[in-house]
């Protein structure tokens, strides 16, 4: 066996042919004497392994798209792509495990690109969610290391308008390069690093709307938003559940006074409350942040089983405003708790409803569908009674939902899920109506509610708009 072949294979075997017993990160004189002989080649090489024990995983089954090409880790959870240059998608899959890809992993010719994979389990228990949450959330840092003015930041006059929602956004990488990517696309390399991908559906798609009104306010204010903790952490992990959840939100953001807010959110609280803006914190010290006053970040209450953190020695690290029970704050304390956000989602409460427990008096709206303009009748129209009725709107969804109701009883009218921008009901009685119409994409996000229009149906419109024509008697309405 010639020299080369047997450091490829003891790369790949993790040294086992050496009877070293080196893991991949631990043999980093390994990879560069493999780097060496390997000079011929290009591929994408690493190891699995479990998020929690570390161990590694052997027979995950790994595929590298668009080429197609397929491996299966070895028994020191190793594999091995040769590909030629380009840039790809590695997937990961085994069972008892949620799936897993790295986005944008490129190849440069006649070199291994390394990557290392950490699998989270599918079914943990709660206390191993509170070490995935560890392992996977990168620790908060301090609100002032985002660079920015915080009294220019967080002053009242500070708007980003909802009309000016993007499609894309400028993200800057630590070596300074900025890139344009897709909204969404961008923060599916967000969420899977802010909330373990585990967690339910509902807290997964609470933290896509925080990271989305997050990043479009940051955005506007410096031009891009930062890769790292000092914004949101971004990387190439990908994981179909919080892919999903940015999907399924898409272009839902979270607005105060019709202005998209910085949605503020941190690990967790003390088990009872969040703190109002101007009470936020370095948690690391418990000393006052002084942040500014936000009418959409007011404490709230936020009971959840605390979660205490701890240092490698075993001291709490989380201890400002513990209250009795051994832990605190983790992270500034403003906005939305993770881990309420995760105890609320298990109550059965929708991500909406967990948006708008968190940031006081928010709307939670999709701000890239808007809402149908209603154009006939006319608000406040009357019209005759006993005969079809058709509402019409402005276009610019796939469907239409049309609701009307009687002021006087319950009585209530619905169209369901139309393609038509126009209804025709069929003869309501005389009374006093109003009507609503929201429209949904092809995506099947739904837009806010157009505002309420009234109508009047009654026997003889005219007598009641022009009485002088008829006889001078009372009138009645109807």
């Amino acid at each position: 066996m010639d020299r080369r072949t047997f450091l490829k294979k003891a790369l790949l075997k993790g040294a086992a042919g050496l009877g070293v017993g080196l893991s991949l990160n631990e043999a980093g004189h390994l990879w560069e004497a493999a780097a060496e002989v390997f000079s011929r080649d290009s591929g994408i090489a690493g190891q699995v392994v479990d998020l929690l024990s570390e161990q590694p995983l052997a027979g995950v089954r790994l595929s590298a798209e668009p080429s197609g090409e397929a491996a299966l880790s070895d028994e020191r959870g190793y594999y091995y792509f040769r590909l030629p240059p380009g840039t790809y998608k590695v997937m990961a899959n085994a069972p008892g495990y949620l799936e897993l890809w790295y986005a944008q992993q490129r190849v440069i010719r006649e070199t291994i690109t390394r990557l290392d994979l950490a699998l989270l389990p599918a079914n943990p228990t709660p206390e191993e969610q509170a070490l995935i949450y560890d392992k996977v959330v990168r620790a908060p840092q301090l609100p002032t290391r985002l660079g920015l003015d915080w009294e220019t930041l967080l002053r009242p006059s500070l708007e980003v308008l909802t009309t000016a929602i993007p499609s894309t956004i400028n993200v800057r990488f630590p070596d300074g390069h900025i890139e344009t990517m897709e909204l969404d696309e961008y923060l599916k390399g967000v969420v899977p690093n802010e909330m373990p991908a585990n967690w339910p559906t509902e807290a997964l798609r609470a933290q896509a709307v925080a990271a989305r009104s997050y990043a479009i306010a940051y955005a506007a204010q410096k031009g891009y938003i930062c890769t790292d903790t000092n914004c949101q952490y971004y990387s190439n992990k990908r994981d179909p559940r919080t892919s999903a959840a940015v999907d399924q939100t898409h272009n839902m953001v979270a607005t105060y006074k019709d202005n998209v807010i910085w949605a503020f959110y941190f690990a967790s609280c003390n088990g009872y409350r969040t703190r109002n803006s101007e009470d936020a914190i370095y948690w690391q010290t418990c000393q006052p942040a002084g942040w500014r006053r936000l009418d959409y970040c007011r404490s709230v209450p936020c009971l959840h089983d605390p979660v205490v953190k701890r240092d490698s020695a075993g001291n709490i690290l989380n201890k400002c405003g513990d209250e009795g029970k051994g832990a605190g704050y983790y992270g500034h304390g403003v906005g939305m708790c993770q881990w309420g956000a995760l105890a609320r989602s298990n109550e059965g409460l929708s991500y909406k409803g967990i948006l708008t427990h968190y940031y006081t008096g928010i709307n939670v709206l999709n701000a890239g569908i808007l809402p149908p303009a209603p154009l006939s009748p006319a608000n406040n129209a009357w019209l005759p009674a006993g005969q079809p009725l058709t509402l019409s709107w402005s276009s610019g969804g796939s469907s239409y939902y049309v609701e009307m109701q009687s002021t006087a009883s319950s009585n209530k009218w619905t169209s369901g899920w139309i393609s038509t921008a126009s209804w025709t009901t069929n003869s309501p009685p005389a009374g006093v109506y109003q009507w609503r119409v929201r429209a949904r994409d092809t995506s099947g996000i739904e837009s806010d509610w157009s505002e309420m229009m009234t109508l009047v149906l009654t026997q003889n419109p005219y007598r009641i708009r022009f009485p002088s024509i008829y006889n001078k008697g009372p009138i009645n309405t109807w």
